[in-house]
């Protein structure tokens, strides 16, 4: 890594954009091996950056952080920062945290990206590798960033990465073996466009070797058609590996997206030789990750899940076909100008449904819905509080209620975690208070 690091920054003036997670990860790295006075660190928020960095380091901060970021040599972008603030910067200007370690790693790294399933998907692979004995590190979006499992990794060591859009582009280098689950409409705020937003995602086959390994749902035809620019001879596809014959499927893992997923993780460790009775015990051990379709109780006979992962259309069906009987579903949050006009078909169908929505997104949602011949019963809720009140009132007994609302939750929370950690509180005290 030493010398990856003095090749791509010596003598350069760079800019760590980004003072997040992952930026101050970035920057302690880089700071070991470059001169101070050639790091500059810009980040809109002045408190993001300690006091003992401002008194060594240029910082930038406030509304016009990024007015001058092409005025450096290299820019080390976070994923957080737009890519409208890109705009007209030479790509070789841009790197990254994870362009810099698949420049170093990419021949150990199993990539996964995709729209929904990166995490599980993940996270099922490196349990499958741990339950072989395969020392292995799982790092990416799944909020581990990259730098820092760098002291974790020796010769032996296989790197699982789940990889978003946003890290994705701008790299030069992907990984070995790169898993692309499936791509639909998302983060359209942040990529202007669905094409830009695909664009990146396909970084993963586009910058492979013809010596690397590609993995794609056969069923996914806008991936497909994609793969014509892959250079990349080695293209498995899932369609063609019997997941039934992956015996008894843990239960926890509900719905036939989750069979995509453990197809997807099994074809990945299947690349290490390992059997198939380890692949089997793997994924009938695995738990599954919090947020995704999780249980949280049974309550005045309604049964609550909480799927705040959920902030596509597509997901929140597969969700409801994954669980069956919901009597409510809780939709809605921050709008990213998404189409939801086959949702709302889907659910004008659904006789006897409650909704309740919350957020711009719920209202678009719900105003789709009234533009149909619609049989399902519409309410509306400032907040999560005044959502369980009406699902304890509207849900049928017998049924479940559903948190799986197909929008971000950035409109009132920081991330979906915290949406779905706040609606799991807000069952709690209402069944504590009634």
């Amino acid at each position: 890594m030493n010398n990856l690091i003095h090749s791509i920054f010596d003598g350069k003036r760079t800019i760590i954009l980004g003072f997040g997670r992952e930026g101050k990860e970035s920057f302690n790295l880089i700071s070991k091996y470059i001169p101070s006075e050639l790091i500059t660190i810009a980040d809109q928020n002045d408190s993001s950056i300690p006091d003992d960095i401002k008194q060594q380091y240029r910082c930038i901060t406030g509304p016009d952080y990024l007015d001058n970021i092409n005025d450096f040599d290299i820019i080390v972008k976070s994923p957080g920062i737009s890519e409208h603030f890109m705009e007209g910067i030479p790509e070789d200007k841009i790197t990254s945290q994870t362009d810099i370690f698949l420049q170093q790693y990419h021949n150990r790294v199993i990539g996964i990206t995709g729209t929904k399933g990166k995490s599980t998907t993940s996270s099922l692979i490196a349990h499958m590798l741990t339950t072989a004995g395969i020392k292995n590190v799982l790092v990416g979006n799944i909020g581990i960033p990259a730098f820092s499992a760098l002291n974790s990794i020796d010769d032996e060591t296989v790197i699982v990465m789940e990889l978003s859009a946003h890290q994705l582009n701008h790299i030069k280098t992907a990984p070995h073996i790169a898993l692309f689950l499936n791509i639909r409409e998302e983060h359209l705020d942040h990529f202007g466009t669905f094409e830009q937003y695909f664009k990146a995602k396909c970084n993963i086959f586009t910058k492979q070797g013809e010596n690397d390994i590609l993995i794609i749902d056969q069923r996914e035809k806008e991936i497909t058609d994609r793969i014509v620019n892959s250079p990349t001879s080695v293209v498995s596809h899932i369609e063609s590996i019997n997941i039934e014959n992956i015996k008894d499927m843990p239960t926890q893992l509900r719905g036939q997206h989750n069979k995509t997923n453990l197809a997807f993780a099994a074809e990945a460790v299947s690349h290490f030789n390992i059997p198939r009775e380890i692949i089997e015990e793997g994924a009938c051990s695995f738990t599954p990750l919090p947020h995704r379709l999780q249980y949280v109780g049974t309550y005045s006979g309604i049964e609550f899940y909480n799927d705040s992962i959920s902030t596509i259309p597509d997901s929140a069906m597969a969700a409801m076909s994954a669980l069956g009987n919901v009597g409510t579903i809780i939709l809605g949050g921050f709008d990213r100008g998404i189409s939801y006009k086959k949702f709302a078909k889907h659910l004008a169908k659904c006789n006897g449904l409650n909704i309740i929505a919350t957020g711009d997104a719920g209202k678009r949602i719900c105003e789709l819905v009234k533009e149909q011949n619609y049989s399902c019963n519409i309410y509306y809720a400032a907040n999560m509080k005044e959502i369980i009140e009406l699902a304890f009132e509207h849900t049928p007994k017998g049924t479940k209620c559903l948190l799986s609302p197909a929008a971000s939750s950035y409109d009132q929370y920081k991330n979906f975690e915290e949406r779905g950690r706040y609606y799991v509180t807000c069952i709690h005290d209402y069944v504590e208070t009634h």
